[in-house]
């Protein structure tokens, strides 16, 4: 398993084709729309006890599509897919973790939902790591041959 150490980071500057700042802007772009998403499911419901299941199951197409996005505008290998798609979700989380903690009506002013919406957020992100990982597999690129 790859280390995100200061190291790794620089690594994947040099074998990425875009930037290490693009991967940090995408990852607040995709923060943005996590948030305004996010907002806009508790107005309507949607984390509700019944309703969590549904959101969870249907995460995982927009998971692929967010990996889709990072692999065509920051161009990673195969090989470097899942490492990049875990660095471009640091400010991501990041943000979420002090927002949610400075100002985290900005999420829902109803403590149950915030903590829905938290459980969403770090579900959509495994999903991401996961579908990275898959399609690095997919593609005949193993563990072993990173190793």
């Amino acid at each position: 398993m790859t280390d995100l150490t200061l190291s790794a980071l620089a690594s994947a500057r040099a074998s990425t084709a875009a930037p290490l700042p693009w991967h940090f802007a995408l990852g607040i772009a995709f923060w943005v729309a996590g948030v305004t998403a996010a907002r806009g499911l508790a107005r309507a419901g949607m984390f509700a006890p019944a309703w969590q299941w549904a959101i969870l199951i249907g995460t995982i197409p927009v998971a692929w599509l967010t990996v889709r996005c990072i692999r065509r505008l920051l161009r990673p290998s195969l090989a470097d897919l899942p490492q990049v798609t875990a660095i471009v979700s640091i400010p991501a989380l990041l943000l979420d973790g002090m927002v949610m903690t400075a100002a985290p009506d900005l999420y829902s002013p109803d403590e149950p939902v915030r903590r829905a919406i938290a459980a969403w957020l770090l579900w959509f992100v495994g999903v991401a790591l996961a579908v990275a990982l898959t399609m690095r597999a997919r593609n005949g690129l193993t563990q072993e041959t990173f190793l």
